[in-house]
């Protein structure tokens, strides 16, 4: 917590055109937060820190810190894709499950359907079929 205060007042120094301080503040916050593995504030403030330097002209120290901060962002990319990636497999994973827990529901009620099915059709060619014969003797008997 100390390292974002000290970025933001860092920032403040920045704006006010006091560089030489804020890169102060911002190397104390780089000591503070090193056991701390936040890689979104130490790219703020590698970030700052290649601002200022270039800010107050120093070539060398705005490329070390220009580099790193590069370096910083890249591997927040890589981190939060691997993220979105690893949300995205737990998700097709429980999607994968869910469906095939359905398939396990829903089967022998799309099997007893199909069944269903198939006896009233059955049914229905039997029923034609008897009324066609029973049509056809009464023909016949009309015929006679």
């Amino acid at each position: 917590m100390i390292a974002f205060a000290q970025k933001g007042l860092a920032e403040v120094q920045s704006r006010r055109g006091n560089y030489q301080e804020a890169i102060e503040i911002l190397n104390s916050a780089i000591s503070n937060s090193e056991n701390v593995g936040d890689l979104v504030l130490n790219r703020g403030l590698y970030e700052g820190l290649s601002n200022n330097y270039l800010a107050i002209n120093d070539w060398e120290n705005y490329t070390l810190y220009r580099e790193k901060f590069l370096a910083l962002q890249k591997e927040t990319r890589l981190s939060e894709r691997k993220s979105i990636n690893h949300s995205l497999l737990n998700i097709t994973i429980a999607s994968a499950s869910e469906i095939e827990r359905s398939h396990t529901l829903f089967k022998p009620i799309q099997m007893g359907l199909i069944l269903l099915i198939i006896g009233f059709v059955i049914l229905l060619i039997r029923m034609v079929l008897t009324s066609e014969k029973k049509l056809s003797r009464l023909k016949k008997a009309l015929k006679e």
